[in-house]
């Protein structure tokens, strides 16, 4: 349908996540982009044989990132402590059902359970805030951003953006949970929105993974 498009966001536990588990995922929810934090060789593989636009940075330290499109779109780095986010701006020349560009923005903050680690999640934040301010657009940001409701990050970013599981009235949807095959308690992977509205929004497994994956349909308006 014109206007609309289905972003998938999943924190891969650096290489855990089952790359034909990830297959799977991606051929049943058939988004449009897929946007991939502690991303593995392996499962850039697989996300590469399905999404052939994009760019896909895997290492093996936690730190891979990935944004991959069904169609092309540049995507540029911007550069945070740690790492990097991934910044895509889709244009209705090679994207036609959107009515307008839109950006997406891949995200990974830092887990602010060190001390060095909270250092390095207050630039990742600031980095942030500064694109962000910097131009007014319809855009997703989205990611792992080890955030729940009641923390300082996600209340900056709201300060910005729309929560799309509020907006669902999806208040109880857990992401997160110390061991893959363990009940999510904490809602710490987000998709945050600017001028766009949220169609519907769902938590899907990924086996391995000790997050679930969150699959957004939006609409521009």
């Amino acid at each position: 349908m014109r206007g609309q498009l289905r972003i998938l966001s999943a924190n891969l536990w650096n290489g855990a996540a089952e790359p034909q588990a990830l297959s799977e995922v991606i051929r049943a929810s058939e988004p449009d982009a897929v946007l991939a934090q502690e991303l593995s060789p392996e499962q850039a593989t697989a996300i590469e044989a399905l999404m052939p636009h994009g760019v896909l940075l895997p290492r093996r330290d936690m730190n891979g990132m990935g944004l991959a499109l069904r169609r092309p779109a540049r995507v540029a780095i911007l550069q945070l402590p740690s790492r990097p986010a991934l910044v895509a701006r889709l244009l209705p020349e090679h994207w036609d059902a959107l009515p307008a560009s839109l950006e997406i923005i891949n995200v990974h903050m830092s887990a602010p359970t060190r001390l060095g680690r909270l250092a390095l999640r207050r630039g990742q934040l600031a980095g942030l805030l500064r694109h962000l301010a910097a131009s007014r657009m319809r855009r997703v940001l989205a990611g792992d951003l080890n955030s729940f409701r009641l923390m300082p990050a996600y209340r900056s970013l709201r300060a910005h953006l729309h929560d799309a599981a509020l907006a669902r009235r999806a208040f109880g949807m857990p992401t997160w949970s110390p061991r893959a095959t363990w009940p999510r308690f904490l809602r710490i992977d987000h998709v945050l929105t600017e001028g766009v509205d949220v169609v519907d929004l769902e938590v899907l497994r990924i086996r391995g993974s000790d997050h679930s994956a969150v699959l957004a349909t939006l609409r521009l308006r």
